[in-house]
């Protein structure tokens, strides 16, 4: 969120980070996740997405919605989360530092800094939208004070061990499932467990469809409460966590502070993992092909944890090699202005996206499929970008940004500049 002040200018209180201290590609990289984000939670703002996959149900039939939710699962949905994650953790490193630098106690102030992450969040989930994502952040936030002074080094193998433990567990169970078939008894209970959990995911989905696109907003705000319980249960956190993790290495090791020292390995980067992404991408698409023998199913998590990582260091090298051209620097400044008003446009995206969808604005819940989705997902995007611009000309904060660094340092933060 910043780059590290000069060590001779020591102050005796720890503030928001000045605005000429920020790092634009970070910025940059925020307004990215923002579209991201929207981008794989659309799915979310109009059908009981969380049942879905659980009932094996899906909304949309055409071609142009199988295409669309094909792209987002490929390109957008895990990475999104991954980015936002990563630069949680880098964020942390820094308000580190900076703290380290001027003197000034850090864990206090980041404590209340979480509490009030999570507060906004519950609002945010039991009010607004049941996806919420803050509050897991600002209750992982506080996993990450043990590793502030932690080895780079063993960081760096905490957050890769964490980072590809789902693949590593999914390969297994291929490997005891291509062994053999398991018992009839553990078999039987198993597929009992799957219908039972088939038939409440159909169950809560009807009941999604028409609380959000019918009821009132008492019916909405229990199925909201009833929607994040299932939601919490199957969190990310696993996937969230590493990724903290990895930005927190990132900020230690002050990879962004002096990025024109940097720029011949992020080039490096985003050429090799552009080449990785496509062979992977390409290589997973073929295994689901039919008549392909099933000894190629132990290749998939291998597959796909090449092309979940370099989709992920494309996005973030890209954004930091193209920005050094003046030119392209000029078009991304108003995806910075977005990323800078990050919670903000969060919290909006909710806003606008339940009122679209919900019966107390538009009730198109359930009417709506990959397609129109996205097209959706852009226009919304398009308005945000152009609030954030019109914004940040005349205010330093977002609103929920205000709030929140306002409880944070115990003081209300100056809006205008």
């Amino acid at each position: 969120m910043s780059s590290r002040p000069e060590a001779g200018t020591p102050q005796s209180s720890l503030g928001p980070t000045p605005v000429n201290e920020r790092i634009e590609s970070l910025d940059v990289l925020r307004g990215l996740a923002l579209f991201m984000i929207l981008t794989a939670n659309m799915a979310g703002f109009y059908s009981p997405l969380y049942y879905l996959d659980e009932a094996a149900r899906h909304f949309g039939a055409t071609r142009a919605d199988r295409f669309v939710d094909t792209l987002i699962f490929t390109f957008v949905q895990n990475e999104s989360v991954a980015l936002f994650s990563f630069l949680f953790g880098f964020g942390f490193a820094m308000q580190f530092l900076r703290a380290s630098l001027q003197g000034v106690s850090f864990i206090p102030l980041y404590v209340r800094r979480l509490l009030t992450l999570v507060l906004i969040g519950l609002v945010h989930a039991y009010l607004i939208w049941m996806g919420d994502i803050v509050a897991l952040y600002g209750v992982l936030g506080f996993f990450l004070l043990p590793f502030r002074n932690v080895n780079l080094r063993a960081v760096l193998a905490i957050a890769l061990a964490f980072y590809f433990l789902p693949q590593i567990r999914w390969e297994v169970a291929l490997i005891r499932n291509s062994n053999g078939p398991a018992s009839m008894g553990v078999a039987s209970s198993i597929d009992t467990a799957e219908v039972m959990a088939q038939e409440e995911a159909r169950r809560q989905a009807e009941n999604s469809v028409h609380a959000y696109g019918h009821g009132t907003w008492r019916e909405m705000t229990v199925q909201r409460a009833t929607d994040y319980s299932f939601y919490i249960k199957h969190n990310q956190a696993l996937t969230v966590f590493p990724l903290f993790l990895l930005g927190l290495y990132a900020g230690r090791c002050g990879l962004f502070s002096d990025i024109p020292k940097h720029l011949s390995a992020f080039r490096f980067v985003a050429a090799s993992s552009l080449a990785a992404a496509l062979l992977s991408v390409l290589s997973l698409r073929m295994l689901y092909l039919q008549g392909i023998p099933d000894w190629t199913r132990l290749l998939r998590p291998v597959l796909y944890a090449i092309q979940h990582t370099s989709l992920l260091l494309l996005y973030v090298s890209a954004v930091v090699v193209l920005r050094q051209a003046p030119s392209i620097r000029r078009w991304m400044a108003p995806l910075a202005a977005a990323g800078r008003l990050a919670l903000s446009n969060y919290i909006f995206q909710s806003v606008v996206c339940t009122f679209i969808f919900y019966s107390y604005g538009l009730a198109l819940y359930g009417k709506v499929g990959p397609a129109k989705g996205f097209a959706i997902t852009v226009l919304v995007f398009a308005a945000q970008v152009f609030l954030s611009v019109l914004w940040s000309r005349r205010f330093l904060l977002g609103p929920v940004e205000w709030f929140w660094r306002s409880v944070t340092y115990g003081r209300l933060q100056t809006m205008r500049p």
